[in-house]
């Protein structure tokens, strides 16, 4: 709280100093700070006026003194101040001011879907829950409810919890549960009619179907199991048999497909329809199943409608949807643009350094400098976010060129830009960060120089010190173990600094080079960086598709799927951003 003493003081003044929009902005900047550092116990008129505000500054105070209040207990102040909130947590906080005001009229038919959820609650809404169930609000009925959804999520830690809690004494319990999840077989033994009899066989199938697939499908011609499962039971689990089929190429996944009912559709299933038809090149069931879901604005359904109608001899169909799919800056859009044969539509707006609009705030620029500079960047980052919130756009846009090309923090401008308003700002969106090292490194790896910059943008969004969930580290998300082994080649000395810009490139280059060396087609490459070679070799072993763009929606896993197509894209704005014509025909080269 010191640094906002010290920025509160030097806000003061250059509030004296500065223009009249500026000292407003200032002042009421100055007064949030105040807030912020100094909430208020008991409400005055200046901070009501304030709080009630319909602005993202006042809604920031105004609901961190409701979370005061509230845990508190101050109810009656809690109702005066709350406005509805995204924060499940405060709308919860809402609903224990109902009970503990004694406003019981509507309080079940309100609190039932804050708590109703196939995955764990925010504290509070837990808080809430259990309260309603003491109290008695809560009957048993809607807890078998949330089991039920925390199963259909695959969220067994919750079902165990709800049911160990609440329910311990059914038949039905937390101990079955865990033994069926532990071995899926025993749901042969579930002979108890109840209402979890059903829920319990349907998960023990699925499970089943997961780990021993042929057993599932064993148990699924039981005459025994369409006596248990209900026909919307049934049409779940034959869901889940024909998507994992899907997923994994087999043929008989159509089969399966073809016995679902039109209401158990979805968009998820029809997607992996079509890759199945795509698989088999087979264009008039593409178009059929695109028609059946049609979507003008999907951008993956106008690609491969278009690649239907042209493979289908309708080259004029074909080329009237690329041609409007050309005018995207996307994957998508760069595809059409590529089978047209033609320049890629890049909508630019140039970044103007407007130092002159920042002039004004230079106490605050000064104060987010040493911080940066210091390595306080949680803190920089704090301040920095809110006041942009009510920042006009001018001054925000020069405040991101300020962060990308003064303090040379490309991570935050990136962050930043990342508005729709800024959509077109392509050098803010797009750093050309550690350029000298990038251009020595692709050069000596014989590495398409946009390529290196693609995977920093997509791995790390240049944030030099970020770990990943699965441990990968700085710009280039680097395994430790990956980076030893690429250590071992580059003759680097162990311990390694991956949060070190130089030492993460030069590994990360590496490995893309050696991924280039072992798998030698850059689709295969990038699927590689993000799934591992192994995979990607799994994957090819099994699939046996030649056309690059099919075999990129072929990839079993969203997450890799999604990647290849932003790398792809981002490849072609870096190309754009270095002034070189943008060609990403190699990546659609027949894979061998």
């Amino acid at each position: 709280m010191n640094l906002l003493r010290g920025l509160i003081t030097g806000m003061l003044f250059i509030w004296a100093t500065a223009g009249a929009a500026d000292a407003r902005y200032l002042a009421r900047f100055h007064t949030y700070l105040t807030y912020l550092d100094h909430p208020p116990k008991i409400a005055d008129t200046a901070f009501i006026q304030f709080i009630n505000q319909d602005a993202p500054l006042s809604t920031k105070i105004r609901e961190r003194w409701l979370y005061q209040l509230g845990r508190a207990q101050n109810w009656q102040d809690y109702q005066q101040f709350y406005r509805f909130s995204a924060d499940k947590n405060l709308r919860c906080f809402n609903e224990l001011a109902h009970y503990y005001l004694g406003q019981h009229q509507h309080l079940v038919e309100q609190t039932r879907p804050l708590w109703l959820s196939g995955h764990p609650l925010p504290s509070v809404c837990h808080a809430l829950g259990e309260l309603m169930i003491d109290k008695g609000f809560f009957k048993e009925s809607l807890i078998i409810e949330r089991v039920i959804l925390a199963l259909e999520k695959n969220n067994v830690k919750l079902a165990q919890t709800l049911l160990k809690r609440h329910l311990s004494h059914l038949d039905y319990n937390a101990a079955l549960l865990h033994l069926i999840t532990q071995k899926p077989h025993h749901i042969i033994t579930l002979n108890t009619p109840h209402r979890l009899q059903s829920v319990f066989y349907l998960y023990g199938l699925k499970q089943l179907l997961k780990n021993n697939p042929k057993d599932a499908l064993k148990f699924w011609q039981f005459p025994e199991t369409k006596k248990r499962l209900s026909l919307g039971q049934q049409q779940v689990f034959i869901r889940a048999v024909a998507l994992q089929k899907a997923r994994r190429g087999e043929p008989e996944a159509l089969k399966w497909f073809n016995q679902l009912n039109p209401a158990y559709y979805n968009r998820t299933l029809i997607d992996w329809q079509i890759r199945l038809a795509l698989r088999k090149l087979d264009w008039p069931m593409v178009k059929k199943l695109i028609l059946s879901f049609y979507d003008k604005h999907d951008l993956y359904q106008q690609y491969w409608l278009a690649r239907a109608e042209q493979a289908m001899h309708h080259p004029d169909k074909a080329k009237a949807i690329y041609q409007a799919l050309a005018l995207n800056r996307n994957y998508y859009g760069f595809l059409a643009s590529m089978r047209l044969n033609q320049p890629f539509h890049f909508e630019y707006e140039s970044s103007i350094d407007n130092a002159e609009l920042l002039k004004p705030y230079h106490s605050f620029l000064d104060e987010i400098k040493e911080l940066h500079h210091q390595h306080h960047d949680t803190k920089a980052i704090r301040l920095i976010n809110d006041f942009v919130l009510e920042l006009p756009k001018a001054e925000t846009q020069a405040l991101i060129y300020w962060l990308a090309f003064d303090l040379k923090w490309p991570a935050r401008a990136l962050y930043l830009s990342n508005r729709q308003e800024f959509a077109d700002q392509l050098a803010l969106r797009f750093p050309l960060a550690y350029q000298s090292q990038v251009l020595h490194l692709a050069k000596r790896h014989h590495l398409p120089t946009a390529l290196i910059y693609a995977v920093i943008r997509q791995e790390s969004h240049f944030k030099e010190s970020v770990t990943s969930k699965a441990g990968a580290q700085g710009l280039m998300q680097l395994l430790p173990s990956t980076a030893k082994q690429m250590a071992r080649l580059e003759h680097l000395r162990l311990p390694l600094d991956l949060f070190d810009p130089a030492t993460n490139l030069r590994l990360g280059s590496a490995y893309l080079a050696y991924l280039t060396k072992q798998l030698k087609h850059p689709i295969l490459v990038l699927a590689a960086y993000n799934a591992g070679p192994g995979q990607v070799q799994r994957w090819r072993s099994k699939d046996g598709v030649s056309t690059a763009d099919i075999w990129v929606e072929l990839v079993p896993w969203r997450e890799t799927r999604n990647y290849l197509k932003n790398l792809v894209a981002f490849y072609a704005v870096y190309e754009y951003r270095m002034a070189h014509q943008p060609n990403i025909n190699p990546f659609f080269t027949p894979l061998s």
